[in-house]
């Protein structure tokens, strides 16, 4: 027996004056629905607009596609000295215009990292950005390196 002589029971329900009784209750929590424009720009985009919204997933993009405007400006100058040739095969016949060459790297560089943002989630996309980037790096260290043993 409770306070004020009323009965308390856990089973059922628990009374907590003579007035006013506590049953068991169940409550049901549904999300909002997304907005007709967000939704069909989350179909249409997938993670995109989360991976640009993440600094290091963009600070990352953008590091890519500097990489590859510094491999072909390093690979321009090296070339231009006429002492060095391309080595890479596929290349070889591109850097005779370096305009060419750079629009070429940049547009497929950014459209393999726009695309592995559209569909990885922000954590694999750091990663494969980050390989991006490790890769692109690796290029003009490695022109700069041929231009100074050369001269």
């Amino acid at each position: 027996m409770g306070r004020q002589g009323t009965l308390r029971t856990a089973r059922a329900r628990a009374e907590v004056d003579r007035l006013h009784a506590v049953y068991p209750a169940r409550v049901e929590l549904e999300p909002e629905p997304e907005t007709p424009r967000r939704a069909w720009l989350r179909r249409h985009t997938g993670n995109l607009v989360d991976n640009v919204a993440d600094r290091w997933t963009l600070g990352l993009f953008i590091g890519a596609l500097l990489a590859q405007v510094a491999d072909s400006i390093t690979t321009a100058i090296a070339l231009s000295g006429h002492a060095l040739m391309e080595d890479n095969g596929l290349m070889r016949a591109a850097v005779t215009q370096p305009a060419a060459a750079a629009g070429l790297k940049l547009l497929a560089i950014g459209l393999v990292c726009l695309l592995a943002m559209m569909r990885l989630p922000v954590r694999y996309a750091r990663l494969a950005l980050l390989l991006a980037f490790a890769v692109g790096a690796f290029a003009p260290l490695q022109n700069s390196i041929q231009l100074l043993l050369t001269r």
